[in-house]
């Protein structure tokens, strides 16, 4: 001890070589001796760390690194195990509520260079196993220095792969210890460990939240054995309160811990702790998100921006008063108004200025690291520096003018979103100029589940990858669009640890959509431009996805890789390249595109070709969750702009017939295709087309097109020729007992009904059981036939135009419809005059003979019921009870004021009080029919 404090640095150098050369033969020794000089070898070197320059400390452990091939590998180990326990339990004089406080500030990038050397140095000697070992051993028998426990386990996650599975290893032992036990000491430690793993970020360690969830969260938990156990846990809970950061108790209130139903008293008086807590730090629980930053610096208080409430108490004042309140004008309107003079504006754009560079400097460390594959080992911890740097740069402002703080919000934000995508798109192209996918390590993941950490950057990001991929993407150059799609393809195999996150974009109108979802919906393929950037991207992303994996399992494959890429390269490449269109094209290329993508000038439609006559890309496209089904292309079909389109009308037209006729009709019903039955091409194009035109009703703002109008005329010519089959009794057609349409109705129940003829005794009748069982199923409510009756009526009358007995037909469904059917002549009342001359039109001309008796009847009915309102008559004409109270219930509603309804049914004669009670209750059904409709 003497000689390390008051020697000089090249007597120390001496004596450490000394040191060495003892170490070096420490084995010829007795065990006993041997132990005692490798301690105090091990003290000295370690009081040498602490008094000797840096780089005097660097010299030594490399130098002591030398000897590791001549010195056992057990000195070593009990060597560096000595330093690394003196390391760990160096002046303890830290307690937990100051490691609670404090250790955010002990991540990985915010730990000395100095201390971080030596733990790597000490890593590189044991096993990652033995490290968690010794580390826990140190923990259960010494007293520790917190402070350089929990860097260790920051460097820890960041240096060993394997490190997370350990560290989640090492936190079951000690909470099964402690609630065995009940020991304090062993959930403290837990608890402090897992904080500071959750510290680095999603790409090494999952999100406290989600661990305090599946940990305490079920009723499998540890605490939910027995009373004693809650008592413990909330015990100790309640202890951390004082200390408690705002994120914490925000996690444990929104995630609490299992509690049976009958101990819920324990988690009432913790909440009702935790929320006085929340309230003398005033920080509301209802402001707070799910997913908050628990590595920022920044209180939880200044989360929530006092600008933005303002404005919110001034619009409700507004909203009430119709006036602004004089003193908000002056404070915040009047403001904005007045440009701030040119200094000010200087420093406030300069004001981040440092912490941008030095988040630049570590990016650009990271492109010289990723093109060498010898310095992979070192990318993990880079990404960790850059992820402390962008932390340093997202928490710089704290301005206390809030207004002018968020305005320089967004401008940051933008920025370091442009910083952080430039800066992957240059790695990628880097990277690949030197390496396949396969051999770049994994600095792509690790780059994306880095910026997954970074809560507060994530809507930023997604809108400006909506607005480079929606609006930009046909003007960005080869070398976005690949670095961009490997983004994306990490970025998506990240989805997990993605919080839900509204956009601020308004070409986004479906803010809660899923990652996948969001792609397919920025990927669109209207107009011409935009499928060809469809082309290129879907190609990139999904050509870098089988190079940077190519060692996964089909079945693993299937999982991971996002469908909407394969089924867009579907759509997009057979309708821009005829090859595709051929058959037997599989296994003709032995290489994936990527080559030739990442070395422009490239033909981006060779490139697809070449991926698409891939053996493995073909082996995917036969797996269910991959194949682009008729639905799905004929949503995409009919959002194709054709005055936008590359394609020309006759080359539409070839398209079209290759893809309904060639491709999905023979296609097997299990593969998204038809069957060969044209009956089911038919009721897939209508539901398409009925969904296309209900999403322009709720989108209308999008385009005031209709669709595609070719694509409908396809669907007429398929229409025609499902109509000359049924005419022929092919199969499919007058065989068939119920109309294609009828899939459609019961997917649909808004469609209208229809009726078909069909095959009894030898002539040919009007098939009405599948439509009546439809009619009362599905529209089971009077007011749900308001518009269909009159159709439906219209269709009889041409569907008996292929009956032999037309008349006879009509009036046997009418006379079947008072018992079977009732909805239908409930609307023909509610419609009858207008449908009158309608029905009585198409008769004539369609037969020209005297109206059908059936018809006859409710024509006279009508008639008579008229006669009776206008005093012309004193009795209802024989007929159905029911059908009369229907009549006289639109008739009355008509022509007369409701306080005459009761005279008019004292004029009816001995039918009156029959009548008036049928009529009554028909008038309740329909209006409350009618209220479900409004």
């Amino acid at each position: 001890m003497f000689f390390a404090k008051h020697l000089g640095n090249n007597q120390k150098i001496n004596i450490y070589h000394l040191f060495t050369g003892l170490l070096v033969n420490a084995h010829l020794l007795k065990k006993w001796d041997q132990l005692a000089v490798i301690h105090k070898l091990a003290d000295s070197l370690f009081l040498s760390i602490e008094t000797f320059p840096p780089f005097v400390h660097r010299l030594h452990v490399y130098s002591l690194m030398v000897f590791q091939g001549t010195a056992p590998p057990e000195t070593l180990q009990l060597l560096f195990g000595h330093i690394f326990t003196r390391v760990l339990t160096y002046n303890p004089h830290l307690t937990v509520s100051d490691a609670i406080h404090l250790q955010r500030e002990w991540s990985f990038a915010r730990t000395s260079s100095l201390l971080a050397i030596l733990y790597r140095k000490v890593f590189v000697v044991f096993q990652p196993e033995e490290l968690t070992g010794h580390l826990q051993q140190v923990l259960e028998t010494s007293e520790v220095n917190w402070h350089h426990i929990l860097s260790c386990v920051s460097t820890l996650l960041v240096c060993h792969s394997q490190a997370e599975r350990l560290i989640k290893g090492l936190l079951d032992g000690l909470l099964r210890k402690a609630f065995a036990n009940y020991d304090l000491e062993s959930l403290i430690t837990a608890f402090l460990l897992v904080r500071q793993a959750a510290l680095e970020g999603p790409a090494l360690f999952p999100p406290y939240a989600e661990w305090f969830k599946l940990t305490f969260g079920s009723s499998s938990s540890l605490q939910g054995s027995s009373k004693k156990a809650l008592i413990f846990l909330f015990k100790f809970l309640s202890q951390l309160v004082p200390f408690e950061a705002p994120q914490y108790l925000k996690v444990h209130l929104l995630h609490p811990p299992f509690v049976p139903s009958k101990y819920r008293t324990l988690l009432l008086e913790y909440i009702t702790l935790a929320k006085t807590r929340l309230a003398d730090l005033k920080v509301s629980i209802e402001d707070m998100g799910l997913y908050e930053n628990l590595s920022s610096s920044k209180e939880a208080s200044q989360a929530c921006c006092q600008a933005l409430q303002d404005v919110e108490k001034a619009v409700q004042i507004f909203q009430n008063t119709g006036k602004i309140p004089a003193n908000f004008f002056l404070c915040m309107i009047r403001s904005c108004f007045l440009c701030p003079s040119e200094g000010s504006a200087e420093r406030a754009a300069g004001s981040p200025k440092e912490p941008l560079e030095r988040l630049k400097a570590e990016l650009e460390a990271l492109r010289l690291l990723v093109p060498d594959a010898n310095k992979h080992g070192a990318i993990p911890a880079q990404v960790a520096l850059i992820s402390g740097k962008l932390l340093e740069v997202l928490g710089h402002l704290t301005d206390d003018d809030e207004a002018a703080s968020l305005t320089l919000r967004v401008r940051l934000d933008l920025s370091v979103v442009d910083l952080l995508l430039a800066s992957f798109c240059q790695d990628v192209m880097a990277a690949s100029f030197f390496l396949p996918p396969d051999r770049q390590g994994p600095w792509p993941s690790l780059f994306a589940k880095m910026i997954c950490g970074h809560r507060s950057l994530l809507s930023s990001l997604l809108s400006r990858l909506c607005q480079l991929l929606y609006h930009q993407g046909p003007s960005l150059s080869d070398a976005h669009v690949l670095g961009l799609a490997a983004f994306v393809v990490h970025f998506t195999e990240a989805e997990s640890l993605l919080p839900p996150v509204d956009l601020c974009f308004s070409s986004v109108l479906h803010t809660d959509l899923p990652l996948a979802g969001l792609w397919d919906y920025l990927l669109a393929s209207r107009s011409g431009d935009s499928a060809l950037f469809c082309l290129r991207f879907c190609t990139a992303a999904i050509s870098y996805f089988l190079c940077k994996f190519p060692s996964l399992s089909h079945e693993r494959l299937c999982s991971v890789l996002h469908p909407g890429f394969l089924k867009k390269l579907q759509y997009v490449v057979p309708r821009l390249c005829l090859e595709a269109r051929e058959t037997g094209l599989e296994g003709e290329s032995a290489a994936f595109p990527w080559e030739e993508l990442s070395f422009p000038p490239l033909c981006h439609q060779k490139a697809a070709l070449s991926l698409w006559k891939q053996a493995r890309f073909q082996g995917l496209l036969r797996e269910e969750a991959f194949q682009l089904t008729l639905r799905e292309w004929l949503k995409m079909e009919l959002q194709v702009l054709p005055d936008q389109d590359l394609l020309s009308a006759s080359e539409r037209q070839e398209f079209h017939s290759w893809s309904l006729h060639q491709h999905y009709l023979p296609r097997p019903v299990a593969a998204g295709g038809c069957g060969g039955n044209l009956r089911e091409m038919g009721a897939l194009f209508t539901n398409a087309i009925l969904d296309f035109l209900q999403s322009l009703q709720r989108n209308s703002s999008l385009s005031p097109a209709r669709g595609n109008p070719e694509l409908y005329c396809r669907f007429q010519e398929l229409v025609l020729e499902l109509d000359l089959e049924r005419r022929r009794g092919l199969p499919g057609g007058c065989g068939t007992k119920e109309h294609f349409l009828f899939q459609v109705e019961e997917d649909t129940p808004t469609a209208s009904p229809q009726l078909s003829p069909g095959k009894e005794g030898g002539e040919t009748v009007v098939a009405c059981e599948g439509f009546f069982s439809f009619v009362n199923t599905e529209l089971g409510s009077v007011g749900s036939l308001h518009a269909e009756g009159p159709a439906v009526l219209q269709g009889l009358l041409s569907t008996s135009l292929e009956c032999s007995r037309p008349a006879q037909e009509v009036t046997a469904v009418l006379s079947s419809c008072q018992a079977r059917c009732p909805l239908l002549l409930c609307s023909a009342a509610r419609w009858w005059p207008r449908l009158e001359c309608v029905l009585c039109s198409q008769w004539k001309r369609l037969f020209g003979a005297p109206l059908a008796q059936g018809l006859q009847s409710l024509k006279d009915l009508q008639s008579s019921l008229q006669s009776c309102l206008a005093l012309e008559a004193t009795s209802l004409p024989s007929n159905t009870a029911w059908v009369p109270a229907a009549f006289l219930h639109f008739t009355v509603q008509r022509q007369v004021e409701r306080e005459e309804k009761g005279e008019v049914l004292r004029r009816l004669g001995p039918k009156a009080e029959q009548v008036s009670s049928f009529s009554f209750h028909f008038q309740e059904e329909w209006e409350s029919s009618g209220q479900m409709q409004k």
